[in-house]
């Protein structure tokens, strides 16, 4: 007999339901991890991405003196120097100096012949001693009435006029002894023995050695800051930069000029350098000199090295190196405030203290906060 039950197994969900539950499950599975897993052990490695420390150098800000400055360049000359030139022409008979040679005042230099002027003292005084022997035969007769007074008065005048040429003639003579109207050096000698000299023409040029100056013309603005006195550091560079002379401004020019709205500074100098050496090189005129005029002075300034300071915006700032933490260090951006400048530091006003260690090598491309390992034989 046959059942009316159906022999077909009963139908349970459909497929598309079951993957989607078997999904469900696998997520869950993953998101859950099993018991006593350290989830930190599956976790991406966060020192591994982070950036490594950018080698860098420091120097510390310290204190120190801080000066304003004036500068300008201009060539050393002789307080005190001397053309010699021929007051009388003539054939140069002699010379006695070389240029190099010192000497000394009133010292003879050269000699000039010239045979006529010699002629003229020679008849000069053959007139004057005509006209005396004249005058003292002369003048008994006047005095006994057998001659008129006249006659005598008139010998007087020509006699006097004679001694006037004399005179003239002796000292145009004297003129041809060339000889040194100061203490020094003969820096330059134009002629030859044996040449003809004509009035006017130069000998001899005379220095001084041991008196130096310079011209120096700076801008007007710098008027209220300059004094005279003024100490001024000048370095030549044909001397090398190591060896130094200390002077002074003797003199401030009372107008400026105004083409070039500058004003003059005239400034002594030593021919010995601050340092001065057995083997120092001494000043000379004519070298070119880098003259520096102090116009301040401060004793306790903060000084930071030049080569730190960076530019952004025409705004000076530095990065300094900050510990963080043990032997890390960060850079950290900083604006300063700068006052007086050197050659190789510059006053902070405003910004830093004392100690800081400031990046002077490395910090192109740093930002705020990069880490920085600086140099281990970097002075704190």
């Amino acid at each position: 007999m046959r059942s009316n039950a159906s022999s077909r197994p009963p139908r349970g969900p459909d497929l598309p339901g079951r993957l989607a539950a078997a999904a469900l499950l696998l997520l869950l599975a993953a998101a859950c991890p099993a018991p006593g897993a350290d989830p930190a052990e599956d976790a991406p490695d966060a020192g591994a991405q982070a950036q490594p420390p950018v080698p860098v150098q420091t120097e510390p800000v310290r204190r120190g003196t801080a000066e304003e400055t004036v500068r300008g360049t201009a060539t050393v000359e002789a307080r005190h120097q001397l053309l010699l030139v021929a007051e009388s022409g003539g054939t140069l008979r002699r010379v006695l100096v070389e240029e190099g040679d010192a000497v000394q005042p009133g010292q003879l230099l050269a000699e000039i012949d010239n045979p006529d002027l010699a002629l003229t003292r020679s008849n000069a005084a053959h007139l004057v001693a005509r006209l005396k022997r004249e005058l003292a035969d002369l003048e008994p007769l006047v005095a006994k009435g057998y001659a008129p007074r006249q006659s005598a008065d008139e010998l007087r005048a020509q006699l006097q006029e004679a001694q006037s040429q004399l005179q003239r003639a002796q000292h145009q003579l004297q003129l041809l002894q060339v000889r040194a109207g100061l203490q020094g050096v003969v820096a330059s000698r134009s002629v030859q023995p044996g040449q003809q000299i004509a009035p006017g023409a130069a000998l001899f040029t005379l220095v001084d050695p041991l008196h130096l100056q310079a011209s120096l013309h700076v801008a007007a603005d710098a008027l209220a800051r300059l004094r005279e006195g003024a100490p001024v550091l000048a370095t030549v560079p044909a001397l090398g930069p190591e060896h130094r002379f200390l002077g002074s401004v003797r003199l401030i020019s009372p107008v400026v000029n105004p083409q070039t709205g500058t004003v003059k500074l005239t400034v002594d100098l030593p021919t010995r350098p601050q340092l001065d050496t057995p083997d120092a090189p001494a000043l000379r005129p004519g070298l070119l000199a880098e003259l520096r005029v102090v116009t301040a002075r401060r004793d306790d300034a903060l000084l930071a090295p030049r080569r730190a300071i960076t530019w952004e915006e025409n705004q000076p700032l530095v990065f300094v190196a900050a510990p963080d933490g043990d032997d890390a260090w960060t850079a950290r951006r900083t604006r300063v405030t700068l006052g007086a400048s050197a050659d190789d530091t510059v006053e902070i006003t405003q910004g830093l203290s004392e100690g800081q260690r400031l990046i002077v090598v490395g910090q192109a491309g740093l930002k705020d906060g990069t880490p920085v390992r600086p140099a281990q034989d970097t002075p704190p």
